[in-house]
């Protein structure tokens, strides 16, 4: 997630999941193990005749899904693919005893894994313990483990009695809003129902002429990003909020009143009111492999009028029949996505469209989002079951 991940709120179209890459199990999301699994086992009898029988597995007590991590970069920090090519990883613990590890992500921006595990036997008497690391893929240690600690996230018995899905914060993790997006589900039990990505805030002022204290950008026409943040209502409301509920920098206001899908009307309803209820969708990170073509093919994209200064690519319509018809849901790209990077290069808007039209085939881009219930779903179409040991 990317990042505050929350619930995904629908499932999306069937997929195949995997267990040591065989499809085993289709469904939507979210998806845990229900009831008890059988396969089937053959035996040879004294007369040599192959004979068929079910052996029955036993049922998990729980089913975790690490759905993924964010803020484990700064709110305003751009990813840089070119420079930063680190695999994350997250180790699962159960007191002392290793219960799995997750795949590998190669980008550290906000990692998202979506997978799932069946737990039938754990220590109770001790929290679960997710870890997060990363690896350097530059560099290679024939005598050492290179894997570089990220932070770590405890859930005790006692918060997940009638199982959890949430977010836990990492602690020991050099920036305090990073945190940790899964679910367990307890045998018996359905999965509870997790928070929505965006959330609402609402604020208050004495005087038209007293400013909110934020800066925006209106470049997709349908939502209003803030740029800045200055000291004024939007720090003031930060200090009493919890951090999955704060107004960062990058982030999207979706709504304010009941005024939406339009950025002007929205700023407009900004400036006249002295109250505003805001939905506030905050800002992801996704990595997305762009199937460029030839480099005197059609990019396939067209972007919003160029801003002076800006340095972001502002996408504003896609044609569906290039890169989008056999890309996968989670690395399509979107009307209103925000291209901040391109094969690890960034700069001003032209300097972008024009490493994009001088690359050839597959073009490493780092693109900016709202995180919405729409956005977090198609993660996912990514997510793996993996089988207990």
């Amino acid at each position: 997630f990317g990042s505050r991940p929350r619930c995904f709120a629908e499932g999306p179209p069937s997929v195949s999941l995997i267990s040591h890459g065989k499809p085993v199990l289709r469904g939507g999301c979210p998806r845990s193990s229900q009831g008890k699994n059988s396969q089937a086992a053959e035996t040879v009898n004294a007369g040599g005749m192959v004979e068929s029988g079910a052996k029955e597995d036993k049922e998990p007590k729980l089913v975790i899904t690490i759905v993924g991590v964010r803020g484990i970069r700064k709110s305003d920090e751009v990813p840089d693919p070119g420079h930063d090519k680190r695999d994350c990883y997250c180790e699962v613990k159960g007191g002392s005893q290793k219960l799995w590890t997750t795949s590998t992500i190669n980008t550290c921006c906000e990692p998202v894994w979506a997978e799932e595990y069946p737990v039938t036997e754990f220590d109770d008497s001790s929290p679960l313990e997710f870890a997060v690391y990363s690896k350097d893929r530059n560099k290679v240690y024939l005598f050492k483990d290179d894997s570089h600690f990220l932070g770590v996230a405890f859930l005790h018995m006692k918060d997940f009695e009638q199982g959890f899905n949430g977010e836990l914060r990492l602690a020991d993790c050099m920036i305090p809003e990073a945190r940790i997006r899964l679910n367990v589900k307890v045998a018996g039990k359905d999965l509870p129902k997790g928070p929505d990505p965006e959330f609402a805030v609402t604020l208050e002022r004495e005087n038209k002429e007293k400013s909110w204290g934020g800066k925006f950008n209106l470049h997709d026409e349908v939502t209003l990003q803030l740029l800045e943040i200055e000291e004024g209502h939007f720090t003031e409301y930060n200090k009493g909020a919890p951090a999955d509920q704060q107004i960062g920098v990058n982030d999207f206001i979706m709504k304010v009143n009941n005024t939406t899908g339009s950025s002007k009307d929205m700023l407009e309803e900004l400036k006249k009111s002295l109250k505003v209820d805001l939905m506030i969708a905050p800002v992801m990170y996704s990595t997305i492999l762009y199937d460029r073509g030839e480099a005197d093919s059609p990019l396939g994209l067209e972007f919003a009028s160029e801003q002076k200064d800006s340095e972001v690519l502002v996408v504003k319509t896609v044609d569906p029949a290039k890169h989008n018809e056999k890309a996968g849901a989670h690395g399509r790209i979107r009307n209103g996505d925000r291209i901040v990077s391109v094969s690890g290069a960034k700069g001003k808007e032209g300097d972008l469209l024009k490493k994009l039209k001088e690359s050839t085939v597959e073009v490493e881009l780092i693109v900016m989002r709202p995180r919405t219930s729409e956005n977090e779903s198609e993660a996912c179409l990514l997510r793996r079951r993996h089988s207990a040991p």
